[in-house]
């Protein structure tokens, strides 16, 4: 997902101003047609909310016990394979890896190591399972914003498909 964001961020930042405010822009613009046409008779739902808890949750994982003892014990694995890191997110924003040409050998033996020691340490069901309860936690605490998040989902889908099947 972050190579198809990246790809994205970089071919929009080389279209011309005009066509980018055309195809992106806040109000008359592609996006924002398409964007009213599939929303419109949808409940309004506080979008802003949603993006903060994504964070909060994200960020209260991280500092979960569990959580931060597989971190350790990751960033000891990735040690003894040469890579200094105090965590997962730490390799992922090392700016040696943000190269748009060809992964480099040492990219190729750090996403290596990477992976060995997320198996050996188990980090990624660790952490899931952590992230999994603190979100489970905060969907019941917001059910009915949930709900209306889910019902605005599912119809800007209906009308999705509506247009779609219009096409054929």
């Amino acid at each position: 997902m972050a190579r198809r964001f990246a790809a994205r961020e970089t071919r929009t930042r080389r279209l011309p101003a005009a066509a980018r405010e055309a195809a992106y822009g806040k109000t008359g613009s592609c996006l924002g047609e398409a964007r009213d046409h599939l929303e419109r008779g949808t409940p309004q739902v506080d979008e802003a909310l949603f993006n903060r808890l994504i964070t909060e949750t994200f960020e209260r994982s991280q500092q979960d016990p569990e959580v931060q003892r597989v971190f350790r014990a990751w960033s000891a694995c990735m040690w003894e394979h040469g890579l200094r890191y105090a965590d997962p997110l730490a390799a992922v924003a090392d700016e040696r890896w943000t190269g748009d040409g060809a992964p480099t050998r040492e990219e190729i033996r750090a996403a290596q190591a990477d992976v060995r020691c997320k198996a050996e340490t188990a980090l990624i069901s660790v952490w899931s399972a952590v992230e999994k309860r603190i979100q489970d936690g905060t969907v019941r605490a917001h059910a009915a914003e949930f709900q209306a998040l889910r019902t605005a989902k599912d119809q800007q889908l209906a009308a999705a498909r509506r247009v779609l099947s219009a096409q054929d």
